[in-house]
């Protein structure tokens, strides 16, 4: 595999046994690059040992003088700006290199920082037996230094964030290309996601509690997740939610008292709600018809079941601001679907399923 190199030149250290150009030098023909370029301050010393090491390199690229090397934020930024430049060469089956060994600490610092800002995956450094405190010239070797765990663990703490804060996507994307080492997480991020969806066929793939969800279960779900939207500061998402509950919950009490049920689509067969002989009449002719929570909260009224007879008139008026935010401009505030939720729990009689807080 073929590199490219972005190395950092100082002007030197004093030694009896070091030469800076020759250990540089000696870099260059450690690592072979395809191409390189450097990256001195705008020191004359260490301009002019950038120009003592590119001397008869036709792989040389060029250089790109520092005007602040004792400036860390400048510096940092500077090289981010190199390595964005200099990425755009490299071709399919090539590594880009940095190498911020010499030159002022706050260079070095400032290289190794711009190049996990910029995801490079292989920082190197030039180390070999010392004297004087500096690296003797002809002992030249390479160390590299693996960032992969440092990149582990800055995404797994982002990717809580944005758990937290109820962004599962964002979480599960950034947890992707760890999937193997931050398994536990990556797969809870990516079930929550789905979960709150109530796409059951995904989300059960890393969690096999959620196959097979009974009505119950559903309707658990759902006011769990009408719980996290209030707790995310998302109100209107709540009131759907809520809504949503309600709905489930009717159709499952009507199928408990009466035995019918819906089709997959959600429609019921009209014989069979007109055998009821409710207050309730079916409008139109077809075989099949849908119902709303309305005309369930009616039958079941009629029929004496506890959800159509305890159906309050201040609950009917919270369906009614739903129905308002969903057709027109009318934003739900915190304190009205947190009333809404909490009369529909009361109502249904179903606790909400626990969710995983954190990752």
């Amino acid at each position: 595999m073929t590199n490219l190199l972005i190395l950092t030149v100082g002007t030197g250290t004093a030694g009896r046994h070091s030469d800076l150009a020759s250990g540089l030098r000696r870099t260059l023909e450690l690592l072979n690059p395809r191409k390189f370029w450097l990256v001195p301050s705008t020191a004359p010393d260490s301009l002019a040992i950038a120009d003592l090491i590119a001397e008869g390199h036709a792989s040389y690229g060029g250089r790109f003088p520092l005007e602040h090397p004792d400036d860390l934020e400048s510096s940092r930024q500077h090289i981010r700006s190199v390595i964005r430049r200099v990425r755009g060469q490299v071709k399919e089956g090539e590594r880009l290199l940095v190498n911020p060994t010499s030159g002022t600490k706050q260079m070095t610092a400032a290289a190794t920082l711009a190049a996990l800002d910029e995801q490079i995956g292989d920082i190197v450094f030039t180390t070999g037996d010392r004297a004087d405190g500096v690296v003797k010239t002809g002992t030249e070797r390479i160390t590299a230094f693996n960032p992969a765990g440092y990149f582990r663990e800055r995404d797994l703490v982002l990717a809580r964030d944005f758990f937290d804060a109820g962004d599962f996507y964002a979480a599960e994307r950034i947890l992707r290309p760890h999937n193997q080492t931050h398994a536990k997480e990556w797969a809870t991020a990516y079930t929550c996601h789905h979960w709150r969806r109530f796409d059951y066929d995904r989300a059960k793939a890393y969690d096999k509690r959620l196959e097979n969800r009974a009505p119950r279960d559903i309707v658990a779900d759902i006011l769990a997740w009408s719980d996290h939207a209030l707790r995310h500061d998302d109100p209107d998402g709540s009131f759907c939610l809520t809504y949503k509950a309600l709905e489930h919950a009717a159709r499952l009490f009507l199928e408990e008292k009466t035995g019918i049920k819906p089709d997959g689509d959600g429609r019921y067969e009209r014989a069979q709600i007109d055998g009821l002989r409710t207050s309730f009449v079916s409008e139109g002719k077809g075989r099949d018809m849908t119902l709303g929570l309305q005309n369930i909260v009616k039958i079941l009224n009629d029929l004496g079941h506890p959800f159509g007879t305890n159906f309050s008139g201040k609950l009917k008026k919270y369906c009614d601001i739903r129905n308002e935010a969903t057709h027109a401009i009318r934003p739900a505030n915190t304190r009205e679907a947190r009333t809404f939720f909490s009369l529909a729990v009361d109502l249904v009689g179903i606790p909400p399923t626990p969710l995983p807080e954190s990752i």
